[in-house]
């Protein structure tokens, strides 16, 4: 039999009262108190908890890349695919199926997928992954032979709105769709049917990062009205939202340094950098323990564990040339920027969540070499000015004249692209005098305006 027991009542009515009282003016103050770094409690309390890593590989320890393939869209309607192996690029294959630019691609180990401003997702899968069987599988992973690549058609599908950010999730599993409308949509690969539908900004979505421990569960999007969303993929909610700000502190709070040195140099407030500057990228660390959100000219690295701000960069005088359009970890403290004038900059990061960085400075171009067979040309072409319409034409230029528009790294290898569609393959390489040297390998010019490029290791696993 069940046994009930009574509620055993105050011993008056004004401390069951003064009681009630005071649990709704806590849970009030909790609710209004809300920000980013309350996100602990929230990630904390979902499946999808985010841990620290204990430890963080060292550079030195990194094998350059011997196989990969970079999949290149474009402002023509095209997607092409290059294979890097032994150090050279080759183009592998161009398809043309949207009417206009495409916005974005992912690639995976099965599927390629590409959004464009004709409000379709075009889908295409690797057939020679296909028809592997484990026994082909063992005998390449023997002989160290990468993995071909053979692309089959597998149709489009139409959301309902256009895709302005393209993400794969949990291996070939699902594909995620960041649309201009806000929402943001998730495809199951296995029939290429929409699972869950998230409204998740106000305006359109500029920007999409899966955590890589989570097994794509945990994502992160920025918006057009200037919020940053923590997602639960598993459970289909949102953790924490907030606004995005990267100014800094009064001069009180801030480091000695960063307003004296502005101040020093009498510049003038620069017209380009706003005081409500809008995100344009989201992107996580390789081991997730640092969340990057970054601007035209600022940035702001957030500890992934707790959310809370680890340091805050802003332009010291912005200028065109300076605008930051992508960024790249290659370890968990040191970030790549490729900018407006196509120079690739080097940022340390530092601080923790006691106490941030707050940094108003310029970023330093990071330094290059060149092998004995190109060092004179090389040489003499970097002491001259930058002849766009000149160097756009040759096979195998030796340095970017226009925007950076995407990088990538895999191992030690640093891929680069801007909008000319030049693409470069560096070795990185640290030194104690230089936290990050970048080293030429080879090029080549895909002749075209580029938006957007993802990599995709060519190893059979």
């Amino acid at each position: 039999m069940k046994t009930l027991t009574k509620r055993q009542r105050s011993e008056s009515v004004d401390e069951a009262k003064s009681d009630r009282v005071a649990r709704k003016e806590r849970a009030a103050s909790s609710s209004s108190s809300r920000s980013p770094a309350s996100s602990r409690s929230l990630i904390a309390a979902s499946d999808t908890a985010v841990t620290r890593p204990t430890a963080v590989s060292a550079p030195g320890n990194r094998e350059p890349c011997n196989n990969a393939l970079l999949v290149v869209s474009t402002c023509h309607a095209v997607m092409a695919g290059l294979v890097y192996r032994r150090e050279k690029l080759y183009m592998k294959f161009s398809v043309k199926r949207h009417v206009g630019r495409v916005n974005s691609v992912a690639v995976t180990e099965r599927y390629i997928a590409s959004s464009g401003i004709d409000e379709r997702v075009f889908l295409f899968t690797n057939k020679a992954e296909e028809r592997l069987t484990a026994v082909a599988r063992k005998k390449m992973r023997d002989l160290g032979e990468p993995l071909a690549v053979r692309l089959a058609d597998l149709g489009s599908i139409a959301p309902p709105a256009e895709v302005t950010v393209l993400v794969f999730a949990d291996g070939s599993q699902h594909l995620l769709c960041g649309c201009s409308d806000g929402q943001l949509l998730i495809y199951r690969c296995r029939d290429w049917s929409v699972i869950t539908t998230l409204a998740v900004h106000e305006k359109g979505v500029v920007g999409l990062a899966l955590h890589p421990g989570s097994h794509g569960s945990l994502a992160v999007t920025v918006g057009e009205d200037r919020t940053i969303a923590v997602l639960d993929l598993v459970k289909a909610k949102l953790l924490t939202k907030w606004k995005y700000n990267a100014s800094l502190p009064t001069p009180g709070d801030a480091s000695p340094t960063s307003e004296d040195v502005a101040q020093a140099r009498g510049q003038r407030p620069s017209v380009f950098a706003t005081v409500h500057e809008e995100p344009v990228g989201v992107l996580f660390s390789p081991q997730g323990t640092r969340l990057l959100i970054f601007g035209r000219f600022s940035f702001v690295v957030y500890d992934a564990a707790v959310m809370q701000p680890l340091c805050r960069f802003r332009c010291a005088n912005p200028q065109p040339p300076d605008e930051m359009h992508r960024f790249a970890f290659y370890t968990e403290t040191v970030l790549i920027i490729g900018t407006e004038a196509g120079v690739l900059k080097l940022c340390r990061i530092a601080g923790t969540p006691e106490k941030p960085s707050n940094i108003t400075a310029t970023l330093m171009p990071v330094p290059m070499s060149y092998p004995e067979g190109v060092q004179e040309e090389a040489a003499a072409l970097l002491a001259t000015p930058v002849k766009v319409e000149v160097e756009t034409r040759h096979k195998n230029p030796l340095r970017h004249v226009n925007r950076v528009k995407a990088l990538q790294v895999q191992g030690s290898t640093v891929f680069s692209i801007d909008s000319s569609g030049i693409v470069i393959a560096w070795n990185a390489k640290a030194t104690a005098a230089d936290p990050l040297i970048l080293e030429y390998v080879t090029s080549a010019n895909c002749q075209g305006r580029i938006t957007d490029m993802e990599l995709y290791p060519l190893s059979v696993s």
